[in-house]
Order: C-alpha cells, then structure tokens, then sequence
C-alpha cells in the first residue's frame, strides 16, 4: 500500500485489516480460549466487579495456575467469583 501512495503520489492514512483479519476473528484461537478458559467475573483496581470480564483456567488446568501453584494472592482480595464464595465460608 505504501509503494502504491509513493507510486500515486499520495500520501495518507490508510488501514486494510482486511489483508490480515477475517470479520470472525481467529476461530481456532477462540477455539482454544474456550477449551482452555472460563469466563469470570473480576473486581478490577478502581472498579467495582465488572460481569465476564476475566479468564480462569478451567479445572483440568489448574496445574499451570502459578497463582495456587505459589500461593499468590493480589491485594488480598480473591481473584475470581469463585474465589470470593471460598472466602465467605
């Protein structure tokens, strides 16, 4: 595009994602995002808990989460829905 504008004699903004992005988005990566993560909720910094907001890997994943894995905890507050109903009780 740009050796075109030189070629033209033009010079301007343009953007062709359209070379390079379907309008469906990469579908297997989508594909592995939903095999491999759940979609949460999350408090984030700032901000109350924004719905579906977050990823956490899914039970059968759990053995790559360095998060449990370390026990590491963010600011002290549970980093997931389901880690926020395992503080109530």
């Amino acid at each position: 595009m740009l050796l075109k504008q030189l070629k033209d004699g033009r010079h301007e903004v343009e953007i062709e994602y359209t070379r390079s992005v379907r309008r469906e988005g990469n579908t297997l990566a989508q594909q592995k995002m939903t095999q491999v993560f759940n979609v949460i909720d999350k408090k984030w910094r700032g901000f109350p808990v924004v719905p579906r907001s977050a990823f956490e890997l899914k039970p059968e994943f759990e053995r790559y989460d360095d998060k449990k894995n370390y026990g590491i905890h963010i600011g002290g507050l549970p980093t997931s829905r389901r880690g926020a109903d395992a503080a109530k009780s």
